[in-house]
Protein backbone atom coordinates (compact mmCIF):
# COMPACT_ATOMS: atom_id res chain seq x y z
CA UNK A 1 0.00 0.00 0.00
CA UNK A 2 3.12 2.43 0.73
CA UNK A 3 4.58 1.23 -2.39
CA UNK A 4 1.57 2.39 -4.52
CA UNK A 5 1.05 5.39 -2.63
CA UNK A 6 4.76 6.73 -3.25
CA UNK A 7 4.04 5.53 -6.82
CA UNK A 8 1.09 7.89 -7.19
CA UNK A 9 2.73 10.83 -5.62
CA UNK A 10 5.93 10.78 -7.94
CA UNK A 11 3.39 10.50 -10.59
CA UNK A 12 1.98 13.53 -9.42
CA UNK A 13 4.73 15.43 -8.81
CA UNK A 14 6.12 13.91 -12.21
CA UNK A 15 3.52 15.55 -13.80
CA UNK A 16 3.73 19.09 -11.83
CA UNK A 17 7.88 19.12 -12.76
CA UNK A 18 6.66 18.40 -16.65
CA UNK A 19 3.87 21.42 -16.50
CA UNK A 20 6.05 23.88 -14.80
CA UNK A 21 9.13 23.32 -16.86
CA UNK A 22 6.88 24.00 -20.22
CA UNK A 23 5.62 27.02 -17.86
CA UNK A 24 8.98 28.39 -17.95
CA UNK A 25 9.51 27.78 -21.25
CA UNK A 26 6.40 29.59 -22.42
CA UNK A 27 7.89 32.52 -20.76
CA UNK A 28 11.13 32.61 -21.77
CA UNK A 29 10.16 32.26 -25.56
CA UNK A 30 7.70 35.15 -25.10
CA UNK A 31 10.00 37.62 -22.92
CA UNK A 32 11.70 38.01 -26.64
CA UNK A 33 8.95 40.59 -26.86
CA UNK A 34 9.77 42.68 -23.98
CA UNK A 35 11.14 45.91 -24.38
CA UNK A 36 15.09 45.79 -23.51
CA UNK A 37 14.81 48.92 -22.01
CA UNK A 38 14.78 49.56 -18.14
CA UNK A 39 11.56 51.16 -17.52
CA UNK A 40 11.08 54.07 -14.51
CA UNK A 41 8.63 53.20 -11.96
CA UNK A 42 5.61 55.83 -12.32
CA UNK A 43 5.12 57.87 -8.88
CA UNK A 44 8.48 56.68 -8.01
CA UNK A 45 11.56 59.34 -7.71
CA UNK A 46 15.04 59.21 -6.91
CA UNK A 47 17.91 61.50 -5.43
CA UNK A 48 21.01 61.82 -4.31
CA UNK A 49 22.42 63.79 -1.76
CA UNK A 50 26.51 64.73 -1.65
CA UNK A 51 27.34 66.85 1.32
CA UNK A 52 30.92 66.38 0.84
CA UNK A 53 31.24 69.54 -0.10
CA UNK A 54 30.79 71.11 2.54
CA UNK A 55 33.46 69.94 4.75
CA UNK A 56 36.04 72.26 2.62
CA UNK A 57 33.11 75.19 1.25
CA UNK A 58 29.26 75.68 1.63
CA UNK A 59 27.92 73.75 -1.49
CA UNK A 60 25.89 70.78 -1.95
CA UNK A 61 25.32 68.00 -4.65
CA UNK A 62 22.21 66.93 -5.55
CA UNK A 63 20.67 64.99 -8.62
CA UNK A 64 17.45 63.61 -9.32
CA UNK A 65 15.52 61.02 -11.65
CA UNK A 66 11.80 61.50 -12.15
CA UNK A 67 9.39 59.46 -14.76
CA UNK A 68 8.39 61.79 -17.55
CA UNK A 69 4.89 61.11 -17.45
CA UNK A 70 4.73 62.03 -13.26
CA UNK A 71 6.36 65.07 -14.23
CA UNK A 72 4.44 66.26 -17.18
CA UNK A 73 1.73 65.74 -14.89
CA UNK A 74 3.44 67.51 -12.01
CA UNK A 75 4.42 70.67 -13.93
CA UNK A 76 0.93 70.65 -17.15
CA UNK A 77 3.81 70.34 -19.80
CA UNK A 78 5.17 68.20 -22.40
CA UNK A 79 8.19 66.91 -22.22
CA UNK A 80 8.17 63.19 -24.36
CA UNK A 81 6.00 61.65 -27.00
CA UNK A 82 2.84 59.70 -26.71
CA UNK A 83 4.63 56.88 -25.00
CA UNK A 84 5.81 58.94 -22.36
CA UNK A 85 9.80 58.71 -23.19
CA UNK A 86 11.77 61.90 -22.87
CA UNK A 87 12.39 64.39 -25.75
CA UNK A 88 15.51 66.68 -25.83
CA UNK A 89 14.23 69.24 -27.49
CA UNK A 90 11.05 69.61 -25.69
CA UNK A 91 13.69 69.17 -22.53
CA UNK A 92 15.71 71.82 -23.61
CA UNK A 93 12.82 74.79 -24.16
CA UNK A 94 11.09 73.89 -20.91
CA UNK A 95 14.16 73.33 -18.58
CA UNK A 96 14.17 76.22 -16.71
CA UNK A 97 10.47 75.10 -15.14
CA UNK A 98 12.15 71.93 -14.64
CA UNK A 99 15.05 73.20 -12.50
CA UNK A 100 12.38 75.49 -10.66
CA UNK A 101 10.56 72.78 -10.01
CA UNK A 102 12.80 70.62 -8.55
CA UNK A 103 14.52 73.54 -6.47
CA UNK A 104 11.09 73.93 -4.83
CA UNK A 105 10.45 70.97 -4.04
CA UNK A 106 13.45 69.48 -2.95
CA UNK A 107 15.11 71.17 -0.34
CA UNK A 108 18.42 71.05 2.13
CA UNK A 109 16.89 73.57 4.69
CA UNK A 110 18.50 74.63 8.88
CA UNK A 111 16.27 74.57 11.79
CA UNK A 112 15.11 77.64 10.87
CA UNK A 113 13.45 76.79 7.61
CA UNK A 114 16.18 78.69 5.52
CA UNK A 115 16.61 76.59 2.34
CA UNK A 116 19.77 76.13 0.30
CA UNK A 117 19.82 77.97 -3.15
CA UNK A 118 20.57 76.17 -6.77
CA UNK A 119 23.34 78.04 -7.64
CA UNK A 120 23.59 75.90 -11.32
CA UNK A 121 21.34 73.01 -12.93
CA UNK A 122 21.21 71.18 -16.18
CA UNK A 123 18.52 68.42 -17.07
CA UNK A 124 19.11 65.31 -19.70
CA UNK A 125 16.37 63.23 -21.16
CA UNK A 126 17.15 59.46 -20.32
CA UNK A 127 14.57 57.04 -22.00
CA UNK A 128 11.28 57.08 -20.15
CA UNK A 129 12.79 60.13 -17.07
CA UNK A 130 14.44 63.38 -16.97
CA UNK A 131 18.00 62.92 -14.98
CA UNK A 132 18.10 66.44 -13.37
CA UNK A 133 21.29 67.47 -11.10
CA UNK A 134 22.63 70.95 -9.89
CA UNK A 135 24.72 72.58 -6.89
CA UNK A 136 22.93 74.14 -4.11
CA UNK A 137 24.34 76.89 -1.83
CA UNK A 138 24.33 76.65 0.92
CA UNK A 139 26.21 79.56 3.11
CA UNK A 140 25.50 80.09 6.14
CA UNK A 141 23.26 77.55 7.21
CA UNK A 142 25.37 75.37 9.29
CA UNK A 143 25.79 72.12 9.88
CA UNK A 144 22.73 71.11 10.92
CA UNK A 145 20.88 70.39 7.74
CA UNK A 146 17.36 68.61 7.13
CA UNK A 147 16.67 67.57 3.43
CA UNK A 148 12.81 68.24 2.84
CA UNK A 149 10.83 66.72 -0.74
CA UNK A 150 7.51 66.97 -1.73
CA UNK A 151 8.41 65.64 -5.15
CA UNK A 152 5.03 64.75 -6.92
CA UNK A 153 2.79 64.71 -3.50
CA UNK A 154 0.90 67.80 -4.57
CA UNK A 155 -0.73 65.89 -7.83
CA UNK A 156 0.22 61.95 -6.40
CA UNK A 157 -0.60 61.80 -3.15
CA UNK A 158 0.83 58.16 -2.95
CA UNK A 159 4.49 59.09 -4.40
CA UNK A 160 7.26 57.56 -2.95
CA UNK A 161 10.75 59.18 -3.26
CA UNK A 162 14.09 56.86 -2.33
CA UNK A 163 16.89 59.39 -1.32
CA UNK A 164 20.82 58.59 -0.84
CA UNK A 165 22.87 60.47 1.54
CA UNK A 166 25.98 59.81 -0.12
CA UNK A 167 27.42 59.11 -3.82
CA UNK A 168 28.79 55.29 -2.83
CA UNK A 169 26.14 52.58 -3.78
CA UNK A 170 26.44 51.71 -0.15
CA UNK A 171 25.55 54.71 1.20
CA UNK A 172 22.22 54.98 3.01
CA UNK A 173 19.15 54.90 0.88
CA UNK A 174 16.32 56.36 2.84
CA UNK A 175 12.40 56.05 1.69
CA UNK A 176 9.82 58.80 2.17
CA UNK A 177 6.59 60.14 1.52
CA UNK A 178 3.74 61.80 2.35
CA UNK A 179 3.94 60.97 5.59
CA UNK A 180 7.81 61.45 5.90
CA UNK A 181 8.72 64.79 4.19
CA UNK A 182 11.89 65.77 5.72
CA UNK A 183 15.01 63.89 7.34
CA UNK A 184 17.57 65.14 9.05
CA UNK A 185 20.85 64.56 7.83
CA UNK A 186 22.94 64.59 10.70
CA UNK A 187 20.46 62.12 12.62
CA UNK A 188 19.88 59.51 9.78
CA UNK A 189 16.31 57.30 10.67
CA UNK A 190 16.60 54.96 13.30
CA UNK A 191 15.91 51.15 13.64
CA UNK A 192 12.65 51.41 15.10
CA UNK A 193 11.55 54.07 11.95
CA UNK A 194 13.51 51.55 9.66
CA UNK A 195 11.06 48.71 10.63
CA UNK A 196 8.01 50.69 10.73
CA UNK A 197 8.58 51.70 7.33
CA UNK A 198 9.60 48.22 5.70
CA UNK A 199 6.87 46.16 7.81
CA UNK A 200 4.56 49.12 6.04
CA UNK A 201 5.94 48.64 2.69
CA UNK A 202 5.32 45.30 2.70
CA UNK A 203 2.08 45.46 3.72
CA UNK A 204 1.24 48.02 1.21
CA UNK A 205 2.77 45.86 -1.63
CA UNK A 206 0.51 43.07 -0.66
CA UNK A 207 -2.34 44.81 -0.87
CA UNK A 208 -1.92 46.80 -4.08
CA UNK A 209 -0.42 43.65 -6.04
CA UNK A 210 -3.10 42.71 -7.70
CA UNK A 211 -1.43 39.88 -9.31
CA UNK A 212 -0.17 37.91 -5.71
CA UNK A 213 -3.35 38.49 -4.50
CA UNK A 214 -4.98 36.23 -7.52
CA UNK A 215 -2.43 33.96 -7.31
CA UNK A 216 -3.19 33.20 -3.38
CA UNK A 217 -6.71 33.07 -4.29
CA UNK A 218 -6.23 30.61 -7.40
CA UNK A 219 -4.31 28.13 -4.46
CA UNK A 220 -6.46 28.43 -2.42
CA UNK A 221 -10.11 27.76 -4.42
CA UNK A 222 -10.07 24.57 -3.34
CA UNK A 223 -8.67 24.39 0.06
CA UNK A 224 -10.99 23.83 2.63
CA UNK A 225 -8.82 21.72 5.65
CA UNK A 226 -6.71 23.55 7.73
CA UNK A 227 -3.62 21.69 7.65
CA UNK A 228 -4.11 21.99 3.90
CA UNK A 229 -3.99 26.26 4.03
CA UNK A 230 -1.07 25.99 6.58
CA UNK A 231 0.90 23.88 4.45
CA UNK A 232 0.19 26.00 0.82
CA UNK A 233 1.09 29.41 2.64
CA UNK A 234 3.95 27.94 4.74
CA UNK A 235 5.47 26.42 1.34
CA UNK A 236 5.09 29.57 -0.57
CA UNK A 237 6.31 31.71 2.47
CA UNK A 238 9.17 29.77 2.22
CA UNK A 239 9.60 30.20 -1.05
CA UNK A 240 9.26 33.73 -1.75
CA UNK A 241 11.37 34.48 1.22
CA UNK A 242 14.44 32.54 -0.40
CA UNK A 243 14.14 34.71 -3.39
CA UNK A 244 13.46 38.06 -2.18
CA UNK A 245 16.12 37.37 0.04
CA UNK A 246 18.96 36.10 -2.76
CA UNK A 247 17.71 39.18 -5.21
CA UNK A 248 17.51 41.94 -3.09
CA UNK A 249 21.10 41.45 -1.95
CA UNK A 250 22.49 41.06 -5.63
CA UNK A 251 23.00 37.34 -5.18
CA UNK A 252 20.18 36.65 -8.07
CA UNK A 253 19.46 38.82 -10.71
CA UNK A 254 16.85 38.39 -13.01
CA UNK A 255 15.27 40.81 -15.15
CA UNK A 256 11.83 42.63 -13.38
CA UNK A 257 10.38 42.46 -16.83
CA UNK A 258 10.71 38.75 -17.20
CA UNK A 259 9.78 38.23 -13.47
CA UNK A 260 6.46 40.34 -13.72
CA UNK A 261 5.43 38.21 -17.11
CA UNK A 262 6.37 34.98 -14.83
CA UNK A 263 4.39 35.59 -12.10
CA UNK A 264 1.06 36.64 -14.36
CA UNK A 265 1.79 33.18 -16.32
CA UNK A 266 1.81 31.25 -12.96
CA UNK A 267 -2.03 32.94 -12.03
CA UNK A 268 -3.06 31.35 -15.09
CA UNK A 269 -1.36 27.68 -14.68
CA UNK A 270 -2.69 27.48 -11.11
CA UNK A 271 -6.29 28.27 -12.21
CA UNK A 272 -6.29 26.19 -14.75
CA UNK A 273 -5.21 23.63 -12.82
CA UNK A 274 -8.59 23.98 -10.85
CA UNK A 275 -10.28 22.95 -13.68
CA UNK A 276 -9.05 19.37 -13.12
CA UNK A 277 -7.45 18.95 -9.87
CA UNK A 278 -9.29 19.06 -6.65
CA UNK A 279 -6.54 17.72 -3.96
CA UNK A 280 -4.95 20.67 -2.67
CA UNK A 281 -3.15 18.66 0.22
CA UNK A 282 -0.81 17.94 -2.53
CA UNK A 283 -0.59 21.22 -4.00
CA UNK A 284 2.19 22.47 -1.68
CA UNK A 285 4.81 21.48 -4.39
CA UNK A 286 3.52 23.89 -6.73
CA UNK A 287 2.86 26.60 -4.09
CA UNK A 288 6.52 26.22 -3.77
CA UNK A 289 8.09 26.01 -6.94
CA UNK A 290 5.95 29.14 -8.23
CA UNK A 291 6.48 31.28 -4.82
CA UNK A 292 10.10 31.16 -6.25
CA UNK A 293 8.86 33.12 -8.93
CA UNK A 294 7.09 35.94 -6.72
CA UNK A 295 9.71 36.18 -4.68
CA UNK A 296 11.23 37.87 -7.05
CA UNK A 297 8.44 40.05 -8.26
CA UNK A 298 8.59 41.42 -4.44
CA UNK A 299 12.68 41.77 -4.80
CA UNK A 300 12.26 43.87 -7.60
CA UNK A 301 9.82 46.51 -5.97
CA UNK A 302 11.64 46.33 -2.67
CA UNK A 303 15.11 46.70 -4.92
CA UNK A 304 13.09 49.90 -6.55
CA UNK A 305 12.40 50.76 -3.04
CA UNK A 306 15.97 50.53 -1.95
CA UNK A 307 17.43 49.31 1.02
CA UNK A 308 19.71 51.09 3.61
CA UNK A 309 23.17 50.43 3.67
CA UNK A 310 23.89 50.74 7.17
CA UNK A 311 20.53 48.63 8.33
CA UNK A 312 20.78 46.15 4.90
CA UNK A 313 19.42 43.22 7.16
CA UNK A 314 16.91 44.45 9.12
CA UNK A 315 15.28 46.78 6.42
CA UNK A 316 14.45 43.20 4.31
CA UNK A 317 13.30 40.93 7.42
CA UNK A 318 10.95 43.73 7.79
CA UNK A 319 9.72 44.28 4.27
CA UNK A 320 9.44 40.37 4.71
CA UNK A 321 7.38 40.34 7.73
CA UNK A 322 4.92 43.11 6.19
CA UNK A 323 4.30 40.77 3.01
CA UNK A 324 3.37 37.97 5.49
CA UNK A 325 0.92 39.87 7.62
CA UNK A 326 -0.65 40.94 4.45
CA UNK A 327 -0.45 37.35 3.27
CA UNK A 328 -1.99 36.54 6.60
CA UNK A 329 -4.50 39.42 6.03
CA UNK A 330 -6.00 37.98 2.62
CA UNK A 331 -6.13 34.49 3.89
CA UNK A 332 -7.97 35.36 6.99
CA UNK A 333 -10.36 36.98 4.92
CA UNK A 334 -10.30 35.25 1.67
CA UNK A 335 -11.41 31.18 3.31
CA UNK A 336 -14.62 32.66 5.50
CA UNK A 337 -15.69 33.97 2.20
CA UNK A 338 -15.44 30.75 0.45
CA UNK A 339 -17.36 28.79 3.31
CA UNK A 340 -19.65 31.82 3.59
CA UNK A 341 -20.24 31.46 -0.22
CA UNK A 342 -20.73 27.16 0.09
CA UNK A 343 -23.14 27.72 2.51
CA UNK A 344 -25.41 30.15 1.04
CA UNK A 345 -25.28 28.29 -2.29
CA UNK A 346 -26.39 25.15 -0.39
CA UNK A 347 -28.94 27.00 1.51
CA UNK A 348 -30.72 28.14 -2.14
CA UNK A 349 -30.36 25.01 -3.46
CA UNK A 350 -31.78 23.11 -0.99
CA UNK A 351 -34.12 25.46 0.66
CA UNK A 352 -33.30 24.73 3.97
CA UNK A 353 -30.65 25.54 6.80
CA UNK A 354 -27.45 23.68 5.39
CA UNK A 355 -25.08 21.99 7.83
CA UNK A 356 -21.83 24.31 8.33
CA UNK A 357 -19.49 21.31 6.72
CA UNK A 358 -20.69 21.36 3.16
CA UNK A 359 -19.15 20.46 -0.06
CA UNK A 360 -16.86 23.24 -2.04
CA UNK A 361 -19.09 24.72 -4.49
CA UNK A 362 -18.21 24.07 -8.24
CA UNK A 363 -19.80 26.95 -9.50
CA UNK A 364 -17.64 29.24 -6.97
CA UNK A 365 -14.26 27.71 -8.16
CA UNK A 366 -15.00 27.65 -11.79
CA UNK A 367 -16.17 31.11 -12.41
CA UNK A 368 -13.31 32.45 -10.18
CA UNK A 369 -10.83 30.39 -11.79
CA UNK A 370 -12.16 32.10 -15.21
CA UNK A 371 -11.92 35.47 -14.06
CA UNK A 372 -8.44 34.55 -12.75
CA UNK A 373 -7.33 33.11 -16.39
CA UNK A 374 -9.00 36.29 -17.79
CA UNK A 375 -6.90 38.44 -15.37
CA UNK A 376 -3.49 36.29 -15.90
CA UNK A 377 -3.77 36.35 -20.10
CA UNK A 378 -4.18 39.84 -19.95
CA UNK A 379 -1.21 40.80 -17.67
CA UNK A 380 0.97 38.27 -19.23
CA UNK A 381 0.20 39.72 -22.23
CA UNK A 382 0.54 43.24 -21.16
CA UNK A 383 3.84 42.25 -19.73
CA UNK A 384 5.54 41.01 -23.30
CA UNK A 385 4.16 41.55 -26.31
CA UNK A 386 2.74 44.95 -25.01
CA UNK A 387 5.49 46.01 -23.01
Amino acid sequence: MLRNKFRRDFHFLAQEGVALAALFLCVLCLAGAIRPAVAHEPELTYGVVDLSGLDDGTTVKMNFLINVGDLQKALGIRLGDNRNIADSGLLERNKDTVLAYVAGQAQIVDRAGKACVMQDGAAYPEFDAIYVEGVWDCSGLGRSLYYRSTLLLEVMPSAKHIVRLGVPISSPQIPMDAATTEISLVDPPGLLEVTRTYVWSGIEHIFIGFDHIAFIVALLLWARRFWGVVKIVTAFTVAHSITLSLAALDLVNVPSALAEAAIAATIIYVAVENFFRRDVEKRWPVAFALGLIHGLGFAGVLREFGLPGDALALALASFNVGVEIGQLVIVALLMPLLFGTDWLMQRAKAGARPALRTARSETVVFVASAVLIALGSWWFVERTILA
